[in-house]
């Protein structure tokens, strides 16, 4: 028993430094800041004894299409561990391969940057806004390794930190777990305010999540108290649905905002963070309203998607787009499938289930579970994971199976307008009885009106031939220089007319017809607007659905 004893501890004392990995350590500086770029040392050490593959990234976390990062790289030096220079092999635009190394690299760059949105790197003489897929250069193979982040502020400023990346004695050295995390945590670097406040993990819990905003804009303080109280309402509002708040890997979430002129309207979810960016002001209130709405969507993604995670997005995959070519958007045909399972549930059980019992289904099986290691989740599903957990809810594996058969996985749609009836709202057309020529996007100026997107496919436009950079210079015979000028055109026809059309194209004249046609598409009205009264049942329904669901 004794020798078998000394024999384990000897095996695990050999074991141990194998599993105790040197970590990837990134230093970023900012020597001209006011020039948009950024410095990027890194230093692998402890590396196996066989070739070492260099990457940047081609896509992001949350942003399924290729972006080709290494496109904003430049000035790459590598040196092994005595500083001597290597020549890297490059087989692609986004990847150095290392045949010999010596077990130690350092690899210097820079990047540019200076879009500030959830997918690339900003960095400007105020701030620097980091996506690190936009960011950091990584080698195959070390995925699991801890990692070191410092940042290094350009000289004669003070700035700080805000990132989800976990916080070490050093106010500017943070560390992730691993490269999954490192990638699916932002960084703002700079001049910003911060507000907090807490929220209790449950309702009624000792335990609470801490909430960060930071904020870089140029309001007011005030503006920014309004601001996180109405986030704290929006967190308070969605923990609702689930019953309890995701566990954040830090204990902390972390709003990550850039309400400036000359930022890029964007949302991006992160495990314990979101970055929201936009050019609107806190000030106005219509903008306040829509930057709120964004919030109240990445915040969602602390559940759904960074932990309730399907099986094809786990893990993320930073050398290829998951998705191939899409022509149906997620965001819209996601939230409309949604909306038709919330309200067929709703209405079969006259409001006893809902989607909130359906998304906590998923929560506790696939998401709570999932969270063993920052940076992964263990417990992702499938499509028949979906349909398990609809079963289960609903009480019915048939209906399950034919909603995701006929909507989810078919191409029929959702009853929207006897569902939406039952809350005492209207589906109708937006313009009934307009002549329309598509939803075509156009800018005006002398000589007429340029298309400058592509013409939607089967519209009016679309069948007279009309598509990007044409110039329409006659509509039924009158010029059309401003979007008025096209309206009055329309406004004397009905559906089914058909007008002359002049347009030029690479210099060409054209001549065609365009067959007016009736706007197809669709709005939601309220009953009291509609010209009907609303019944208490309606009402009722309205409210069970739409009503807030805090109890505190």
């Amino acid at each position: 028993m004794r020798r078998a004893t000394i024999l384990v501890a000897l095996v695990l004392s050999a074991v141990a430094p194998a599993l105790a990995q040197a970590p990837v350590e990134y230093r970023l500086s900012f020597p001209e800041p006011e020039h948009h770029w950024m410095q990027v040392d890194v230093r692998f050490s402890e590396l196996p004894n066989q070739p070492l593959e260099l990457r940047m990234s081609r896509a992001s976390p949350g942003r399924y299409a290729l972006h080709e990062f290494a496109k904003n790289v430049y000035d790459v030096e590598v040196v092994d561990g005595a500083g001597r220079r290597l020549a890297a092999t490059r087989p692609n635009p986004h990847e150095w391969d290392l045949a010999a190394h010596g077990g130690e690299l350092r690899v210097r760059y820079k990047v540019f940057g200076d879009l500030i949105d959830g997918t690339y790197l900003a960095v400007d003489s105020t701030h620097a806004h980091l996506n690190m897929p936009a960011a950091l250069m990584w080698a195959r193979g070390l995925d699991r390794r801890p990692v070191q982040v410092t940042f290094v502020a350009p000289q004669g400023r003070m700035w700080k930190v805000a990132t989800q990346l976990f916080p070490t004695k050093d106010p500017l050295t943070f560390t992730a777990p691993n490269l999954q995390y490192l990638m699916d945590s932002p960084a703002e670097f700079g001049e910003f305010s911060v507000a907090s406040f807490s929220v209790p993990f449950r309702p009624g819990a000792a335990e609470s999540a801490t909430f960060r905003i930071t904020l870089h804009h140029d309001g007011t303080d005030e503006e920014l108290a309004r601001y996180a109280s109405d986030v704290e309402k929006v967190v308070r509002e969605e923990r609702a649905i689930y019953g309890e708040l995701a566990p954040f890997d830090t204990g902390t979430y972390t709003f990550l905002a850039d309400y400036l002129p000359f930022a890029d309207g964007d949302g991006m979810e992160h495990r314990n963070s979101a970055v929201v960016t936009s050019s609107g002001a806190l000030r106005n209130a219509r903008q306040r309203q829509g930057l709120l709405g964004t919030v109240a969507h990445e915040f969602f993604h602390s559940w759904n998607v960074e932990r309730i995670r399907p099986r094809s997005l786990e893990p993320f995959n930073f050398e290829d787009a998951n998705f191939g070519n899409t022509f149906i958007s997620y965001y819209t045909y996601g939230a409309a499938i949604a909306l038709g399972l919330d309200l067929t549930l709703r209405d079969r059980t006259n409001g006893k289930v809902t989607l909130d019992d359906f998304m906590r289904a998923m929560w506790l099986k696939h998401g709570r579970p999932g969270v063993r290691v920052p940076g992964y989740v263990e417990t992702p599903y499938t499509l028949q994971d979906v349909r398990t957990r609809l079963a289960e809810v609903s009480g019915d594996a048939a209906f399950a199976n034919e909603f995701a058969n006929r909507y989810i996985e078919g191409r029929e749609v959702v009853d929207y307008g006897r569902l939406l009836a039952r809350a005492g709202m209207v589906l109708r057309r937006r313009d009934p009885g307009r002549a329309w020529m598509g939803n075509v996007q156009f800018n005006y100026g002398p000589g007429g009106a340029r298309v400058n997107a592509a013409v939607p496919s089967g519209t009016p436009a679309y069948q007279a031939g009309l598509d990007r950079d044409d110039m329409i210079t006659s509509l039924d015979g009158a010029p059309v220089e401003t979007a008025q000028a096209l309206a009055n055109v329309l406004a004397r026809h009905k559906p089914g007319d058909s007008i002359a059309v002049v347009y030029t194209r690479r210099r060409a004249p054209v001549a065609a017809t365009i067959t007016l046609a009736e706007d197809p598409s669709l709005e939601v009205a309220l009953a009291e607007t509609a010209g009907r009264s609303l019944s208490d049942a309606e009402r009722a329904f309205r409210d069970a659905w739409l009503g807030t669901r805090v109890k505190e």
